[in-house]
């Protein structure tokens, strides 16, 4: 079954069940799912109660607000979950990039923290289209981070193996 939430005055869902406490869940977060009349705090929903308490617990008592609010919006405002900001991989990158394949990995991935943080600031703010124009320029910087740390390494080996070759050819030039 979905849900929707409504995470500080933002709307999200639909959301499994699962997935519920990774995106704000609380006991006084207020849901809504198809065959329900109104919103309400999910600690006033058993098919809930499991995602707060533990056996022998006590639940608090009931949300006594009476606010009324309509159906889940299903448009625009329906934003879902945040999206990848591609954060660990542009870590990875940076730092991988630096240790191994030179600085410019490095540089790339240090462009796709940038953005990948940009992103979650964004989502915060509640800018949901630029937040995902930002994860997707951490993607992008992520891609040039792998692509030069696989072609750096590749092309310093092609010119060390030239400069042997030519190296050696030289040095058969002075037998003559």
């Amino acid at each position: 079954m979905k849900y929707y939430i409504l995470v500080n005055g933002n709307q999200v869902g639909p959301v499994e069940k699962e997935l519920l406490l990774s995106c704000g869940l609380t006991p006084s977060t207020l849901v809504w799912r198809d065959g329900m009349q109104q919103w309400q705090p999910a600690n006033e929903l058993t098919e809930l109660s499991d995602l707060f308490y533990t056996h022998g617990s006590t639940p608090p008592p009931p949300h006594q607000e009476n606010t009324i609010y309509g159906e889940p919006q299903t448009s625009a405002g329906n934003q879902g979950l945040p999206p990848d900001n591609h954060m660990t991989a542009a870590v990875v990158w940076t730092v991988v990039g630096f240790f191994c394949c030179g600085i410019i990995p490095s540089i790339f991935g240090i462009l796709a923290i940038i953005a990948a943080s940009n992103s979650s600031s964004m989502w915060q703010a509640g800018q949901y289209q630029l937040a995902r124009v930002k994860a997707d320029e951490a993607a992008k910087w992520n891609r040039w981070a792998l692509i030069t740390a696989i072609l750096v390494p590749l092309i310093t080996i092609m010119l060390y193996v030239f400069i042997v070759i030519a190296a050696s050819g030289l040095s058969s030039l002075g037998d003559l």
